[in-house]
This record gives structure tokens, sequence and C-alpha cells, in this order.
């Protein structure tokens, strides 16, 4: 009859579990681990989407403070500072 283990601690304190060896501590997990050109492509990666947020919030920033000149903004502004007061 086989025994029905519930508990990761039954098994560790199982028959088995004592005749099985340890793992081998010498291995790594190779997805641990990163290799230069996966590293200088992420470098690459950064810096490219680096440069396109910055021109973006550039051309936004450019656009609002060009918005902001405009009569209209400047009249919902008051308008939505007036509702709140």
């Amino acid at each position: 009859m086989r025994k029905t283990y519930r508990k990761i601690d039954d098994v560790l304190q199982s028959p088995l579990a004592a005749i099985a060896p340890p793992p081998s501590r010498g291995t790594t997990d190779r997805v641990l681990r990163s290799t230069r050109l996966e590293d200088s492509i992420y470098t690459d990666l950064r810096d490219e989407v680096g440069k396109e947020i910055d021109l973006v919030t550039t051309q936004t920033l450019e656009q609002r403070s060009t918005l902001e000149r405009t009569p209209e903004f400047v009249e919902s502004v008051r308008a939505e500072i007036r509702r709140i007061i």
C-alpha cells in the first residue's frame, strides 16, 4: 500500500529521502545570470528608450507651454479656480 504524503515535511522525513543523495550545490541556474552581450543589448535599449522618452517629454512640454498661453486655457483655469473656491 502506498503512503500518501500531505506535507513537504512528510516527504523529507520519509525513508526515500534518507536514501536519496542531496542535490549538488556546484551548479547554477542559467536564468539567473546574464551574459555581457545581453547586458550591452539592454544598455543600448535603455539608452534608446531614454532618448525617445526625453524627446516625447520635451515635445509635450512645448505643446503644453503653447497651450497655456492661449486665452481659452487661461479662462478655463480661471473658471476651474472659481469653481474650487
